[in-house]
């Protein structure tokens, strides 16, 4: 009897031992599903980051070149202005035509009435 008691714990304890580790191997995989998932999500959030990263870099470039597109148009049209400046009382002098027109017009011309005043004494 003794023996078969044995039997039965060394079975018992063979058999929570291998529920165990089954139960183990279930969580084990489990948790290497979730960790993997995460690791995934983690990947994309990175992808997604680079490319938002490329396409802000993108923008800022766009800006910089618009920028000194901007830039280069101002000093044209200040060169532009101050050559204009410069040239203003040329241009106007070579603009300038005096022309002399004659007009005949009749005035009417009112003779003024004098009335002499007399003194008192």
């Amino acid at each position: 009897m003794k023996r078969s008691s044995e039997i039965r714990l060394v079975v018992g304890g063979a058999s929570v031992a291998m529920l165990a580790f089954v139960l183990f191997g279930v969580l084990f995989v489990e948790e290497r599903k979730r960790v993997s998932a995460h690791e995934k999500q983690l990947a994309d959030l990175l992808k997604q980051l680079q490319s938002s990263d490329q396409v802000r870099q993108r923008y800022y470039d766009g800006l910089a070149t618009e920028r000194e597109s901007l830039r280069k148009q101002m000093a044209d049209s200040k060169a532009q202005y101050d050559d204009l400046v410069a040239k203003q009382a040329g241009l106007v002098k070579a603009g300038r035509q005096q022309v002399t027109k004659v007009v005949n017009e009749t005035v009417p011309v009112r003779v003024p009435v004098t009335t002499r005043a007399t003194k008192s004494s």
